[in-house]
């Protein structure tokens, strides 16, 4: 995808601009023209520049959607990069169309938002214990590094997910969007005075696919066949810090240990499909006796 881009860039899209600048350039009138335009373009407000990125951004998407339909392949990451600059282009024309930071003075944020926060942060510890209890048939609590790592990644997944319900509660308001749009073009045209109704209709535009990008994604992350295996290596990266020899083991490669209590561990052992696998085992660390540890500290007085 990414060479089709970049040589239809080169040998269309470039000569095209190349040449009707050139064209632009060598003509007076198509000059002052451009000029003119120009002129226009810098008067617009913050709103209309960030929904023309928006429009930008969108248009890309379902031109990039179509090709995909068509049979071309689709990077993966290309995909998924146009997806989170359309719906953040969208959140920002949003914010600016409904003039948010008007409402700083009006709402009591800062207590709203405490409270939700301490109300994510507890149910994002609740969902990582969870999460480490169901993968690894281990105590949440001897896995003290996990439950750290997993719990912020909830906690930035419980943000995510709140606005992405948000977002599909702002889907049904959008209707009124649609009904006062209709009517101020009603009036406009009795009074003569053309509305300006693109604003509306954007926003409307990007309630929707911002809802449905939001909502899509947090429907493909709660599947297990999606999060089991980060969620894995993230509980081996952050829990299992030993190397199997604690435990007498040979050292294997992708294997490492957790120790618990009462002479036992886990032991993560790497995995092609699951990412890795746990195992409690019996575990009595190798314990040097006091003649060695004398014999030790004397040669490093020596």
């Amino acid at each position: 995808m990414l060479e089709v881009l970049l040589c239809v860039t080169l040998f269309i899209i470039a000569p095209a601009l190349s040449g009707y600048g050139a064209n632009v350039y060598a003509t007076p009138r198509k000059r002052v023209w451009c000029y003119r335009r120009y002129l226009i373009v810098k008067d617009w407000s913050l709103t209309r520049h960030v929904m023309m990125i928006f429009g930008f951004f969108a248009v890309v998407l379902y031109a990039t959607g179509a090709l995909a339909k068509l049979g071309m392949p689709l990077n993966p990451l290309f995909g998924r990069s146009l997806l989170g600059l359309t719906w953040l282009s969208g959140m920002a024309f949003l914010y600016c169309y409904f003039e948010i930071s008007k409402l700083r003075d009006r709402l009591p944020w800062k207590s709203l938002a405490g409270l939700l926060a301490i109300g994510v942060a507890t149910l994002s510890k609740v969902l990582a214990d969870h999460v480490i209890a169901e993968l690894t048939h281990l105590p949440p609590r001897e896995l003290v590094g996990a439950q750290l790592l997993l719990s912020v990644i909830m906690t930035v997944s419980l943000w995510s997910a709140g606005v992405a319900i948000a977002l599909g509660a702002v889907v049904f308001g959008s209707l009124f969007l649609m009904l006062r749009s209709m009517v101020r073009d009603y009036f406009s045209m009795r009074k003569k005075q053309k509305y300006d109704a693109l604003p509306d209709l954007a926003a409307v535009v990007a309630i929707y696919l911002c809802a449905l990008i939001a909502l899509t994604a947090m429907a493909e992350l709660s599947r297990k066949s999606t999060y089991e295996k980060p969620a894995r290596e993230a509980i081996a990266f952050a829990a299992f810090t030993l190397p199997s020899s604690y435990c007498g083991l040979s050292d294997k490669r992708g294997a490492m240990i957790a120790p618990l209590p009462n002479d036992t561990a886990a032991i993560a052992i790497a995995d092609d499909k699951l990412g890795y696998r746990f195992e409690p085992i019996a575990c009595a660390p190798a314990k040097k006796s006091l003649a060695e540890i004398e014999a030790l500290l004397g040669t490093s007085a020596q």
